[in-house]
Order: C-alpha cells, then sequence, then structure tokens
C-alpha cells in the first residue's frame, strides 16, 4: 500500500511535470482548501503573506493560469490577499474579477434587497419559535445569522456546533422554512437554495438562477491566460463537486481536500496544510530546476 507521504511527492511530480509542458490551469476553493477561517467572517483576519507568495509562484510558472473558485465575497479575499492578481470568481461565480478592478462577468440581482429583508424576517420568526423548544436549550442558537459583505447573494451561517447530527438537522429544518417563504413569496422563479453541514458549521446559500462553480469553471477556462490547458481544482466539500464534474470534463482533474471532499477527485490530501505543503514543494522544485522559457 502506497504511503501518504509517497502519493504527496506523486503529486508534486505530476503537477510539476504538467506545468514544465505548460498543460496545467490552477483553480482553487479557500475555505479547508487553502485556508481554514471562521465561517461568514471576511475581514477580522490577517493577511496570508506565503498563501499570496504561492500563488504568485504559480501565476509565474503557469503564465497566469491561476484562480480562486470561492462561495466567499470578494470582501474575504481582499482581507486575506489583498494584492492577488489573477481571476477571483466570488459567490459562486455571481460575480469573476482579474485582481480587483476588470470584471470579467456579473449576475448581480436587482432585488437582493428584498429578498435580504425577507430572509431576516423568516430567520427571527424560525428562531423565536426554536427558542421556544426545549430540544433547542443548548444549541447556542445566537450563532445562527444572515451573513454581511456579499454583494449577489445570501447566506445564512450556523457556526461552532459541537454536534454534526443537531446541526444537519436544524440546518434541514431551516432550509425548508425558507425555501417554503421564498416559493410564496415568488423568488423561487428567479433563485435557488441549497444547504450543507460540514464539522462545526451549518449553512444555507442563495444563489440566483444559473450560477454554480461548474458554470464558473468554464467561465475561467474560456479566459486568455487559460484557453488550451486542462484545469486543476482543488477543494473540499459538496460544493465543489460541479467544479470538479466540470473539470474532469474540460480534460483536467480535481484534488480533494479532507474526507468531506466528493469522491470523484483523482487525488485527496488531508487538510488545508497538505495543499499548502503541495504547493511549496512545487516552489521548491522550481527554485532548484528554474523554468526554461521558449522565447
Amino acid at each position: 500500500m502506497t504511503s501518504y507521504h509517497h502519493q504527496l511527492v506523486e503529486l508534486i511530480d505530476h503537477l510539476e511535470q504538467g506545468i514544465r509542458k505548460g498543460e496545467f490551469a490552477f483553480i482553487f476553493d479557500v475555505d479547508k482548501t487553502l485556508a481554514e477561517d471562521r465561517p461568514g467572517d471576511h475581514t477580522s483576519h490577517s493577511k496570508k503573506e506565503e498563501l499570496f507568495e504561492l500563488l504568485s509562484f504559480l501565476q509565474s510558472v503557469t503564465g497566469g493560469a491561476v484562480a480562486i473558485n470561492t462561495g466567499r465575497p470578494n470582501l474575504y479575499l481582499k482581507t486575506i490577499i489583498p494584492h492577488f492578481s489573477g481571476i477571483k470568481a466570488t459567490e459562486n461565480g455571481s460575480i469573476i474579477r482579474r485582481g480587483d478592478y476588470a470584471i470579467l462577468f456579473e449576475q448581480t440581482p436587482g432585488d437582493l434587497e428584498q429578498l435580504r429583508e425577507l430572509l431576516e424576517k423568516e430567520l427571527k420568526t424560525f428562531l423565536r419559535r426554536k427558542l421556544g423548544s426545549r430540544k433547542s436549550n443548548d444549541l447556542h442558537l445566537e450563532r445562527c445569522y444572515l451573513e454581511e459583505g456579499k454583494e449577489a447573494s445570501l447566506t445564512v451561517q450556523f457556526t461552532d456546533v459541537a454536534d454534526y447530527s443537531r446541526a444537519k438537522e436544524f440546518g434541514d429544518e431551516l432550509f425548508e422554512h425558507i425555501q417554503n417563504a421564498m416559493v410564496a413569496s415568488k423568488f423561487s422563479d428567479r433563485y435557488y437554495i441549497k444547504n450543507g453541514t460540514v464539522p462545526g458549521n451549518a449553512y444555507i446559500e442563495v444563489l440566483q438562477d444559473k450560477i454554480d462553480k461548474g458554470t464558473t469553471m468554464q467561465r475561467i477556462m474560456s479566459a486568455l491566460d487559460f484557453k488550451g490547458k486542462n484545469p486543476v481544482f482543488f477543494g473540499d466539500s459538496s460544493p465543489d463537486e460541479p467544479a470538479m464534474q466540470a473539470c474532469i470534463e474540460m480534460g483536467g482533474f480535481a484534488v480533494g481536500i479532507t474526507e468531506s471532499a466528493p469522491t470523484i477527485a483523482a487525488h485527496r490530501l488531508k487538510n488545508y496544510q497538505d495543499t499548502i505543503a503541495v504547493l511549496k514543494g512545487l516552489k521548491a522544485r522550481f527554485d532548484q530546476q528554474p523554468l526554461r522559457l521558449n522565447l
């Protein structure tokens, strides 16, 4: 049986070979893939200088073919990697930027504030009802809130939940409550809702129709720096599966991070620290033997 360390070395070997042949473009989710920051909190984190250096290194050896594809808003990326100049697809691809200025794609709804008001109202109603239930006494419902800082989507977070099964049960109940309210208010004609539970956190996302990480992958790969390359996507959970599937269909492959990653990933890493270790291993290879440019 191949050791985990040997698997990491094999992955670094494969990535190095593809980069030297000019074959690979790199696309990353962020949470639990490149970092592990508190969900829903987008501004209180320090800059991640090492991550920025590693992404800049990848840009230098791939001709700029490096992108972020995340459910987080741009506000979060501006906080942790403010000088990253690659493609940033935020809120599952609702807005795709190059750096901070050039918008490559944008689908921003005109009625998002009305939908936010509906979600705030329905969340308060639901939480009042749960507070009256003895089953919810130790769930710390004050940790359930509607995120701030998003430009084109909405997310309800329920953070720091110790009991995974109870977090999932709570999230499923809230999902049904919000979904029914959206149907009654006709918002379901233009938006869809999805939910998920990962260790320590349950969440509900409300997104515009035809927005997901899979269609976003296609838009990223149509950019000039990415055309003709095979995509390599790093992600950790079920919302990343459409991106992984799109990646495979375009001739690339996926790297799954954590045991929660979709099974279609060709490679699997234990945690985000191992993603960083793989990138550092790649950089060490190219520091030792720089890429030869065909001038």
